[in-house]
């Protein structure tokens, strides 16, 4: 999908992002003379004795049987081993512990293994990146930095999704100017990797650009965001972003009010196409398994005015929403839109609860809540993020009637919050 032209020339124009891959501060840490030195080193061979060991344990962890495979590969470690059979046994067990999610013992497991001497430059490479990883999901953010920071001791660049991991670590650290630079990186990276930048990626650095007050640069990684991940939700952000910019506008804003004007008009088309999302996991009831995200109204989002519809609905036997009447409406400008969202519901009937089962909350198209992660597996942090979109249910059931939603419409993007780390 091509961006509009003046989008474009507004990246040039906004280009205070560092052209080269890898910072200076990186460069200056990388060591020459330590890699080539890594080139010469002379590895012995594995033996066929731990080979068929390793085989066999193999084959057992991928039956997923980590015990038994921890259990037949254990005796090695009482052998006399060479330097390279001693690497492989401790970065097997690490692999073990790792997949048992004992993340402490996986840790040191992979440091046994940097312990060897004459590592191949693969194996001890793809340790300390490994380590780096270990090391976030393990909240030791400085020990991530280091891992990394040893691997560009003897490599040139770090691939994109560590250089993001480290910008994710420095946000942890709250020190958000060298967690934006590596962010930053990890874009030029993604893009030379000819790769999609993460979703969460792009958001800790929509994150880092608002808090920099960088509001432009949120705008423009939005759109970058959009053109990569589509959705209506955030092709709505990206409108809203406009408007907001629109309102704050000066003569020397980078862009015109004419070309905000224009992508929120595109933004706003392609926000009319429907995102259906399907939820088959919950851990809770009266949650919907499918569901469309409501239309901002044109003429709110233009005006920057929010609202909020509370609806009354019943739950047919096929799972459908029936019977909506609207309860309390701020403005109504919002109704239809509100009306049409929830008309979209699917819910399965034997997820419903009856009795006067009830869940809190509010739903609407912005909040401030975010999972910021580097993996789907293991979320490590939650950070405020202005863009998020939000969608929750405040329901009081009874026999399959008398459902109440509230949708809440809401353009305030800019309100500041410093992240919060889960602990």
């Amino acid at each position: 999908m091509m961006r509009t032209t003046f989008l474009v020339v507004a990246c040039v124009v906004l280009a205070s992002i560092s052209p080269s891959f890898v910072s200076s501060s990186v460069a200056q840490n990388y060591d020459e003379a330590a890699a080539k030195q890594r080139q010469s080193r002379k590895t012995p061979p594995l033996s066929n004795r731990v080979y068929k060991h390793l085989s066999a344990a193999m084959k057992l962890s991928d039956r997923g049987d980590y015990n038994g495979a921890m259990d037949l590969f254990a005796p090695l470690g009482k052998m006399e081993l060479n330097a390279y059979e001693a690497a492989q046994f401790w970065r097997f067990n690490g692999f073990l512990f790792f997949s048992m999610t004992n993340y402490p013992a996986a840790l040191v497991a992979y440091e046994k293994v940097l312990e060897q001497p004459n590592l191949p430059a693969s194996m001890e490479d793809q340790t300390l990146l490994t380590l780096a990883q270990l090391a976030f999901i393990t909240e030791d953010y400085n020990k991530t930095i280091d891992y990394v920071f040893r691997f560009l001791a003897v490599n040139q660049k770090a691939p994109a999704n560590i250089l993001a991991l480290v910008g994710h670590a420095y946000v942890a650290l709250e020190e958000f100017d060298k967690a934006l630079q590596y962010m930053e990186k990890a874009k030029d990276g993604y893009i030379g990797e000819k790769k999609v930048m993460q979703p969460w990626a792009y958001k800790q650095l929509m994150y880092l650009y608002y808090r920099a007050d960088q509001k432009y640069k949120v705008l423009m990684a939005q759109n970058d965001f959009m053109e990569a991940t589509p959705s209506r939700e955030g092709w709505t952000s990206l409108a809203k972003i406009c408007t907001k910019l629109i309102e704050e506008h000066t003569d020397a804003a980078p862009l015109s009010i004419a070309e905000l004007e224009k992508t929120r008009e595109d933004a706003m088309n392609k926000a009319a196409t429907p995102t259906i999302h399907r939820q088959y996991e919950y851990s809770g009831t009266n949650k919907p398994v499918e569901y469309v995200s409501p239309v901002y109204p044109r003429e709110a989002l233009v005006a920057g005015k929010g609202g909020e519809v509370k609806l009354l609905y019943d739950v047919s036997k096929a799972g459908n929403v029936v019977n909506i009447k609207v309860l309390f409406s701020s403005d109504p400008i919002f109704e239809p839109a509100a009306r049409a969202a929830l008309e979209s519901y699917k819910f399965n009937p034997k997820r419903l609860t009856n009795g006067g089962a009830s869940a809190s909350g509010t739903g609407g198209l912005l909040g401030s809540a975010q999972i910021i992660m580097p993996t789907e597996e293991k979320p490590k942090s939650l950070l405020e993020n202005p863009l998020k979109f939000i969608h929750s249910d405040s329901e009081a059931v009874s026999d399959r009637k008398n459902f109440e939603k509230t949708f809440t419409f809401s353009v305030d993007i800019w309100e500041k919050e410093k992240p919060v780390q889960e602990k």
